[in-house]
């Protein structure tokens, strides 16, 4: 039976005036709504609202309405503007608490424009070129084995079928992919055009998927190692480029611990939801605060340009459906979900919120730095929901995974479960249609999406946007990629 819904809106100041109780579970009561009601709402951010960021953080308000026009790239205003957010972007950014953004425009944030002669990666496995082929022993997660790059570089270490974001970037500033730094036999000579330095299952933190990837701590230690800056056989006299995209695992690990992804918003959790907001606080500043110590160390060490990602929408990618559906009794004959799961995506997107504000931060203390944000929660929570919009067929459902359809629960090529390691009676299936699909397996895009954001993002980067979301400038005709 189809189910009609009114759009709705809540606002922060209103849940904000709720008991902790009371608020979990009305966040409780929209998560166990069906699909089609869940997709109806929005959440408004007032200037007026707090946010899961520490007190230290917190700054400058969107407004957003379903009617809401999304202003171009060019009338963005400075520092402090209040810009209106179109549907998708509320949605994309929803919060219990509100969204906070600069809208910073800067002509030294046209990074599409400039010329690079390196780009020195920080990371995850949304840039992983193959690091963690050479980790210690076999706990490392790893993507060296087929069907992993069957469309670009066969079991290269890449989790995708492709290319991954950092790939087209290399293509669009006319260098070399740079190597694993982990290599064995790498030394800092090799960097003529930089090196990669991120893990598939790094965090921020420490702690991390401890052992089983090189989190961000030794991602630095491995950069001075090898000599930094000063030991490069940089081939060309443009400055180097520093890209940062790491915390999506830190918030993984976080909601896989106590409470998993299934009874994030569970009623029967509310006591504990209670007790586990102020750790989420302390879990967002932990990490935003990791990531800017990061950018000074890289600053300190040489480096003029950043380009800083957010975090995936972890609701949206088939691993988060797939816990959460099979933990409200959905059942493996029925559809595939059509939306994003919302409650799940609401601390990721308070993560990138806070590290807006760290980062607009960071560029009064560091003046001589010009520090970009790219914002791409929205643009994939869109590109999950709508993928024909992006000319994809498939948004919710992984190309190699399994259970059938949602293919989130079992890692591709294998038939191990992500969550525990033990072995699935169901091995994991591939599709006939991987370029046609958001996601490749349980929580990566695939070469297709990855282009997408990479397109968007040059456009945003052609614009001079120095913070601002991605969803703003896609599919706009006036770029060039």
């Amino acid at each position: 039976m189809a189910i009609s819904a009114k759009p709705f809106r809540l606002t922060p100041p209103a849940l904000l005036r709720l008991p902790s109780r009371a608020l979990v579970l009305l966040i409780a009561a929209v998560h166990l709504m069906p699909w089609e009601c869940r997709a109806a709402i929005h959440f408004e951010s007032a200037s007026d609202s707090a946010s899961l960021a520490p007190q230290g953080l917190r700054g400058r308000r969107l407004v957003g309405t379903e009617s809401d026009a999304v202003a171009p790239a060019s009338s963005a205003a400075s520092s402090g503007a209040r810009v209106a957010l179109s549907a998708d972007q509320a949605r994309g950014q929803a919060s219990i608490t509100g969204v906070t953004t600069t809208n910073r425009v800067d002509v030294k944030c046209a990074l599409a424009r400039s010329k690079f002669g390196a780009i020195y990666t920080f990371g995850d496995s949304l840039a992983d070129v193959g690091n963690n082929n050479y980790g210690r022993g076999e706990s490392f997660y790893r993507a060296d084995f087929p069907p992993y790059g069957m469309n670009f570089i066969p079991a290269s270490g890449r989790f995708s079928d492709g290319k991954l974001v950092i790939d087209y970037l290399s293509d669009h500033f006319q260098l070399p992919a740079a190597p694993a730094a982990f290599h064995p036999g790498i030394n800092g000579s090799a960097a003529q055009a930089g090196l990669n330095f991120a893990s598939s299952g790094a965090g921020v933190l420490d702690s991390t998927n401890a052992g089983k990837a090189f989190p961000l701590s030794s991602q630095l230690s491995r950069f001075s190692e090898l000599g930094g800056l000063e030991a490069a056989n940089q081939q060309s006299p443009d400055p180097p480029l520093a890209l940062v995209s790491i915390a999506t695992n830190d918030y993984l690990v976080f909601l896989s611990k106590g409470i998993n992804l299934g009874r994030w918003m569970d009623p029967r959790e509310q006591i504990r939801l209670a007790e586990i907001l102020p750790q989420a606080q302390e879990l967002i500043a932990s990490v935003v605060g990791g990531i800017s110590n990061a950018v000074r160390t890289l600053h300190a060490s040489g480096f003029r340009h950043f380009l800083v990602f957010d975090t995936l929408p972890i609701g949206c990618t088939p691993l988060g459906l797939a816990t959460v559906a099979e933990s409200s009794g959905w059942h493996s004959n029925e559809p595939a979900p059509s939306q994003c799961d919302l409650a799940v995506n609401l601390l990721t997107a308070d993560h990138g919120a806070a590290l807006a504000l760290a980062l607009d931060a960071l560029r009064d203390e560091l003046a001589d730095a010009t520090v970009v944000y790219a914002r791409m929660h929205s643009l994939i929570v869109a590109i999950t929901e709508r993928p024909g919009d992006y000319g994809l067929n498939v948004g919710t459902s992984a190309c190699c995974g399994a259970p059938a359809p949602i293919n989130g629960l079992v890692q591709c090529g294998t038939s191990i479960f992500i969550s525990n390691g033990t072995q699935s009676s169901t091995p994991a299936t591939l599709c006939d249609d991987s370029q046609s699909r958001a996601f490749w397996d349980f929580v990566h895009p695939g070469q297709a999406a990855n282009q997408v954001v990479a397109r968007t993002l040059f456009c945003a980067l052609q614009a001079g946007v120095c913070d601002d979301d991605l969803l703003r400038f896609a599919n706009r005709r006036d770029c060039q990629s």
